[in-house]
């Protein structure tokens, strides 16, 4: 009976400070959390609701009065602009060559990362620093390696008697270079999830499918 009144008498507190601990954690949480969300709300979501509400508008960035147009803007993109539909074309075609080979390229990485080689942590440091670099810093790194006079890989292409490309200033390039630009910066943070989830899951999801069933003409033991 004295056991039974003890637990009677501590047990109403456990629930107390376990939420009281899990308010505190999810306190933490959010302070953590306060700068990236400022920085959403600031540099992505605020210009993103600016923009559609301006869209409404007849306002061109030089007109002092704006004045309410509805969607004469969006009839005008749809039914009288031809270079819209031609970057709805570009889009979709980079797209269907960005997305496709960025899972693919990123999926054979993480695998060969998954597996005991040398250096590993070298080798994952170094797959994992474009991630570290700037939209802005990687623009100008491509800009001058796809350069067609001076830049490196058609310095490489030359070498081996092969032409220049003019990387940035064919429509037939142009699409390949910034496909092979998103392949470079965008692998590393694909790498990230794909290895994890290479790392927890078991050994046999990792293996070919072996087949159980009998040879043909072998006997089933009956």
């Amino acid at each position: 009976m004295a056991v039974t009144g003890v637990r009677a008498v501590t047990g109403p507190h456990r629930p107390r400070r376990r939420s009281t601990l899990a308010r505190r954690e999810a306190i933490y949480g959010y302070i953590f959390l306060l700068p990236w969300l400022i920085g959403f709300l600031w540099f992505t979501a605020g210009p993103v609701l600016a923009s559609l509400g301006l869209s409404v508008t007849n306002y061109s960035g030089g007109n002092a009065r704006v004045s309410f147009v509805g969607l004469g803007n969006y009839a005008d993109m749809l039914g009288k602009d031809p270079l819209f539909w031609q970057s709805i074309k570009v889009t979709a075609i980079y797209s269907i060559l960005a997305v496709p080979l960025g899972l693919a390229f990123s999926l054979c990485i993480a695998l060969l990362l998954n597996r005991r080689i040398h250096f590993l942590p070298v080798w994952r440091t170094l797959f994992y620093l474009p991630a570290l670099i700037t939209g802005v810093a990687q623009g100008l790194l491509w800009q001058f390696m796809l350069n067609e006079q001076f830049g490196i890989i058609n310095e490489v292409l030359n070498t081996v008697n092969l032409p220049s490309i003019p990387w940035l200033s064919s429509e037939s390039w142009i699409i390949p270079s910034l496909v092979l630009a998103t392949l470079w910066g965008s692998t590393s943070g694909m790498l990230i999830f794909l290895g994890a989830a290479c790392r927890v899951s078991p050994p046999s999801c990792m293996r070919p499918p072996t087949s159980t069933a009998p040879a043909p003409g072998a006997s089933s033991g009956t």
